[in-house]
């Protein structure tokens, strides 16, 4: 993962308040800018590459994390709270104390909006084999790794909590101080430990979630139709409810459903992607403000430009300026 495009980059330097925590076989870089500094460390392993990062933010900023390729981590918060967006859109939450498997499209600016503060970031990215062993443990992660690895997004249905055991593993790893083949022996057995835990934790989460929904299985494989529509379709202007009709979905269904299904309601689910999906133009294209309303389903600027305001609190001029 690399940061900051347009700050210092200080390859081998960790700042001395920051030293006691240099890892030995660990490759370090510190990110510097005015508003934020970002020391991160990764340690390239045959089925994992290990990566820490502690944040040190003096004004609010938004950064914008890239992978050169495409990423699928697990992503443990062990201090502070970060709010951050895929570039298709998609909230990530990272949250202190939990965790989550993400797949991160690659060579593509990301978003983390980071408040004044100290974070620290530590995550487990797979490799080809390591991805394999979930696969052949999980009976729908390779339908589930199909859908993420077009657009990116949360693997896990909501966040996992960090237990006493994965805090204590991560511990141990970020307090080793070993070298050479002995090192590297160390970190993949634990690396594997923290996956053999995940894997636990998603199998029995899925099988909690789905006993919980009680949605006739007609009316869920319809609002999983409705949910591609609406991603793939986020310029139509007609009412949700009309839309939800063509998928024969009552009111009742539809509200429902995605509330069973994604934890909000339809709307909330819907202006979410469009108004993301706003965000991302603005910021990545050249369009007209007319051009991006129509995009996501608005034939009246006026109309987008305040419901854009009521989403971000700021107004699509306001955003396209921060990109510039």
């Amino acid at each position: 993962m690399e940061f900051l495009p347009s700050a210092i980059v200080k390859p081998g330097y960790i700042p001395p308040g920051l030293e006691k925590y240099r890892i030995p076989i660990a490759n370090a870089f510190t990110y510097i800018s005015d508003e934020v500094s970002i020391c991160s460390q990764r340690i390239r392993l045959q089925l994992f590459t290990i990566q820490f990062h502690i944040i040190t933010c003096h004004t609010a900023t938004t950064i914008q994390p890239r992978s050169q390729k495409d990423l699928l981590t697990i992503h443990y918060m062990l201090k502070g709270e970060i709010d951050a967006w895929l570039q298709n859109g998609d909230f990530v939450p990272l949250n202190e104390g939990r965790h989550n498997m993400v797949w991160v499209p690659g060579n593509i600016d990301h978003r983390a909006d980071v408040s004044p503060g100290v974070y620290w970031c530590f995550h487990i990215d797979l490799h080809e084999n390591a991805r394999q062993f979930l696969a052949d443990s999980i009976t729908t992660f390779p339908v589930v790794m199909e859908l993420a690895s077009r657009r990116g997004g949360v693997i896990n249905p909501a966040p996992m909590e960090t237990d006493s055991m994965e805090a204590l593993i991560i511990e141990k790893i970020l307090a080793c101080k070993l070298t050479g083949p002995t090192a590297r022996k160390f970190f993949t057995e634990c690396a594997n430990e923290l996956l053999i835990q995940f894997a636990e934790k998603y199998v029995n989460t899925i099988m909690k979630y789905l006993h919980s929904i009680t949605i006739k299985d007609q009316d869920l494989a319809n609002i999983f139709a409705l949910q591609v529509h609406l991603n793939t379709n986020l310029q139509d202007t007609r009412e949700l409810m009309r839309i939800a009709k063509d998928f024969n979905l009552s009111p009742q269904a539809l509200e429902d459903g995605f509330r069973a299904v994604f934890g909000r309601s339809a709307d909330e689910y819907y202006n979410s992607k469009r108004m993301m999906r706003a965000f991302e133009l603005l910021g990545n294209s050249d369009l007209p403000y007319n051009a991006v309303a129509y995009l996501v389903g608005y034939g009246d600027f006026s109309k987008f430009r305040d419901a854009f305001h009521v989403y971000f609190g700021k107004f699509p001029s306001e955003i396209r300026l921060t990109f510039r």
